[in-house]
C-alpha cells in the first residue's frame, strides 16, 4: 500500500498537480495579508502574492516535479528569460481577471482563483516542453 502511494505521488502530473495547488494556496495567504492585513492597494497585493509565488512555482517545478537537476549558468540564465516571459503573460492575465472580477464583484479572490486554474491546466505542457527543449539544447 505504502509503495502504491509512493508511486502515485512520484507521477508528474500529480506532482504537478500538488505543487501548483500549494502554490495557489502560498498565492492566496500573501493576497490576504497584504490586502486585508497591510490594507495595500489590490493591484500592488495581487502583484506582491503572484510573483513570490511564481518563484516558489518555478523551484518546484524545475527541481522536483520535472527533475532538471543540471543547472550550468547558461542554462539556468535561458530558463529564468524563458520562464519569464511566461510569467509575465500570466501576471497580466491574472491582473485582466482581477480587475474585470474587482468591478463587477467588488472583490478580487475569485478573480485571482479564476486565472490560476486556467494558467495550470496551460503551464503544465508549456513548462514540461520548454524545460526539456532548453536542457537538450544547451547539454
Amino acid at each position: 500500500m505504502l509503495t502504491k502511494l509512493i508511486k502515485f505521488f512520484n507521477q508528474k502530473l500529480v506532482k504537478f498537480l500538488f505543487f501548483g495547488g500549494l502554490t495557489i494556496l502560498i498565492y492566496m495567504l500573501v493576497l490576504v495579508f497584504f490586502e486585508e492585513l497591510i490594507h495595500l492597494n489590490y493591484n500592488i497585493s495581487v502583484s506582491i502574492a503572484y510573483f513570490t509565488s511564481m518563484l516558489f512555482n518555478f523551484l518546484v517545478n524545475k527541481f522536483i516535479v520535472f527533475e532538471y537537476k543540471k543547472s550550468s549558468a547558461k542554462l539556468v540564465h535561458i530558463q529564468t528569460i524563458e520562464f519569464s516571459c511566461i510569467i509575465l503573460l500570466n501576471y497580466l492575465i491574472t491582473l485582466l481577471f482581477v480587475n474585470i472580477t474587482k468591478h463587477f464583484t467588488g472583490e478580487v479572490y475569485s478573480g485571482s482563483l479564476l486565472a490560476a486554474f486556467t494558467q495550470t491546466i496551460i503551464a503544465y505542457f508549456i513548462y514540461d516542453k520548454l524545460l526539456k527543449k532548453i536542457e537538450n539544447h544547451f547539454l
